[in-house]
């Protein structure tokens, strides 16, 4: 009976660990020029929702590309080298109760069309075998259409956000404006990839984010949530 009881404690520890993490955006996907792109970059957020800090390490599997492309990480810690396919356990992500990191997946196209497909899963560093976040990764680069190149893959994230945003904009954008419901812009910033986007004097809310073309034509609206 006190073996069955240890059981369960074990296996309820391993679920509360399992669920304390989320990523955003949800699902992580790229639209690109391979042409125009020397380097993509996929950014995305791991949350720690639990009340414990988590201390966890990764690793990378690749599961379709084409074999001229090449990939690298960085994590909080250290940004690895070409086809590095996993994290060091000596140099942990730390995640804080209630906090987050951001994760830059990279990938070097070599001018070359196509499409990669990857996982990444994190896992607890005490307990390799325990993947406590398992985050599937999209790269497209094949593109039927200019005016469809990245459109797919504009997300904003975190949504709901409390002082910042961020935007996966890929290549195409270059204005990001912020509006108010009724259609007034309330800021404005120029866009770029894995840029933080201050709405920390902002009310809370509801507001749309818009995507703006080098022409100044919307590409993507996005509904944003402000805390």
């Amino acid at each position: 009976m006190r073996n069955f009881i240890l059981l369960i404690v074990l296996l309820f520890g391993y679920i509360l660990s399992f669920g304390q993490l989320n990523f955003s955006p949800n699902p992580v996907e790229v639209y690109a020029d391979a042409k125009a792109n020397e380097n993509i970059q996929t950014d995305f957020e791991i949350k720690n929702t639990g009340p414990d800090t988590v201390l966890i390490a990764w690793k990378l599997d690749v599961i379709a590309q084409p074999t001229e492309w090449q990939n690298y990480v960085c994590d909080t810690e250290i940004c690895y080298s070409f086809d590095q396919k996993e994290s060091s356990l000596e140099r942990p992500n730390v995640i804080l109760p209630n906090s987050s990191i951001i994760v830059m997946f990279h990938t070097l196209p070599a001018e070359i069309e196509g499409v990669g497909n990857y996982e990444i899963d994190f896992f607890d560093v005490k307990e390799p075998n325990n993947i406590l976040l398992h985050v599937p990764i999209s790269v497209n680069t094949l593109t039927t259409s200019t005016n469809n190149i990245g459109l797919k893959g504009l997300s904003v994230f975190p949504n709901p956000a409390t002082d910042f945003f961020r935007v996966n904009t890929g290549d195409r954008i270059k204005t990001i404006d912020l509006l108010t419901v009724v259609g007034k812009k309330v800021n404005s910033f120029k866009a770029e990839q894995g840029k933080y986007y201050n709405i920390s004097n902002l009310n809370s809310g509801v507001y749309l984010v818009r995507l703006l073309d080098d022409k100044g034509e919307i590409v993507k609206v996005i509904k944003l949530r402000k805390m």
